[in-house]
C-alpha cells in the first residue's frame, strides 16, 4: 500500500469519527486531537482551541489548562506534527480544495510559484506568512482573558465551515444575531478561497494549533529521518513538500507534518519516518 494511500485512509478515517455524533454518540470529556469545533452537528468532543479559551475566562480554570496541555503534550510528545498530514480534518479538506482547483475551468491560477521564495513574501508583508499562526495563538488567550468572551470561536472561519454552515443547512434553527456572525462568514469565504489558491494554506499560515504542537516537532518519538550519504540533492521532495519545507537544510522542521509526501518521492531512499530510532514509514 503506498504512503498516500495509507494517509488517505488516516485522513478518511478522522473526518469520519470527527462527525460520528451525527450517529447519536452522545458528547465526551475528550478533546479532538486536532482542529475540530465542538458545535458541529456531529461533534463529540471539545475544541482544543475552545478549551484554551475557556480556560482563560474562567470555566474551568486552572485545571481545564492543565487537562488541556498535559493532553496534548503527550500526543507532540510521540506524533510532532503527525497529526496534522494523518488525521486533521481541516487539513484534509484543505488538500481537497486545493484540488479542485481544476474542474473550475481555470478561473483560480495557483499563487505556488510566488509564494515558494517566503523571502518575496517577507519583503511584501514584512514578516514571512509562516509566522502568522503564531501570532494568532498568543492573541487567542489574550483576547479571552481581556474580553471574558471566546472571541476566537465567534469568528472561527473552521467553526464556520464545520459547525455554523452544517447547522444552517441541515440542522436548522441557527439564531443569525449571533455576535460577529458577518466577520465569520467573510473569513469562511477566505478560507475557502486561499484554499484553492495555495497547498495547505490554513496549516501553513494560519492555523494555531498547528502552532502550538509545531515546537514538538523538534523532540517528538516520531521524526523524519535524512540520509545525506545516498542523496543526490535532486530536490524531488522539496518540490512535493505541501508545507515548502526545506529538507536539506531544515531538520525536524517545526512546519513538517510528517505527511510522508517526501519519503514517497525520493528515489534513493534518501528519507524515511522513524518512531525512536526504528523505521515506521519508508518507500
Amino acid at each position: 500500500m503506498r504512503i498516500r494511500s495509507k494517509r488517505i485512509a488516516s485522513q478518511t478515517f478522522f473526518f469520519l469519527i470527527s462527525w460520528i455524533g451525527l450517529l447519536g454518540v452522545p458528547m465526551t470529556g475528550i478533546i479532538y486531537p486536532y482542529f475540530f469545533c465542538v458545535a458541529s452537528p456531529g461533534a463529540c468532543a471539545g475544541c482544543p482551541l475552545g478549551t484554551l479559551q475557556h480556560g482563560f475566562i474562567g470555566t474551568g480554570g486552572l485545571a481545564l489548562l492543565l487537562f488541556l496541555f498535559g493532553f496534548f503534550g503527550i500526543l507532540v510528545l510521540i506524533f510532532g506534527r503527525a497529526l496534522c498530514g494523518w488525521a486533521c480534518p481541516i487539513g484534509f479538506l484543505n488538500e481537497i480544495l486545493y484540488k479542485i482547483r481544476g474542474p473550475l475551468l481555470g478561473l483560480f491560477r495557483p499563487l505556488e510559484k510566488p509564494l515558494t521564495p517566503m523571502a518575496q513574501a517577507s519583503v511584501k508583508f514584512g514578516m514571512d506568512p509562516k509566522y502568522y499562526k503564531y501570532m494568532i495563538l498568543i492573541l487567542i488567550p489574550v483576547a479571552s482573558f481581556v474580553t471574558g468572551k471566546t472571541i476566537f470561536t465567534m469568528i472561527c472561519s473552521v467553526g464556520g465551515v464545520v459547525a455554523t454552515i452544517p447547522t444552517i443547512l441541515f440542522v436548522g434553527g441557527y439564531e443569525f444575531n449571533q455576535p460577529l456572525f458577518a466577520i465569520k462568514m467573510i473569513l469562511v469565504l477566505m478560507w475557502l478561497v486561499i484554499g484553492i489558491l495555495v497547498m495547505r494554506s490554513w496549516c501553513r499560515f494560519l492555523c494555531p494549533l498547528g502552532a502550538a504542537m509545531a515546537p514538538g516537532n523538534k523532540l517528538s518519538f516520531l521524526s523524519l529521518q535524512y540520509d545525506r550519504g545516498s542523496c543526490t540533492n535532486c530536490n524531488a521532495c522539496v518540490k512535493v513538500c505541501p508545507m515548502k519545507v526545506d529538507v536539506f537544510n531544515d531538520r525536524r522542521s517545526l512546519e513538517c507534518i510528517l505527511c510522508g509526501r517526501c519519503v514517497e518521492a525520493c528515489n534513493f531512499s534518501s528519507l524515511e519516518i522513524q518512531l525512536l530510532g526504528n523505521s515506521v514509514l519508508k518507500k
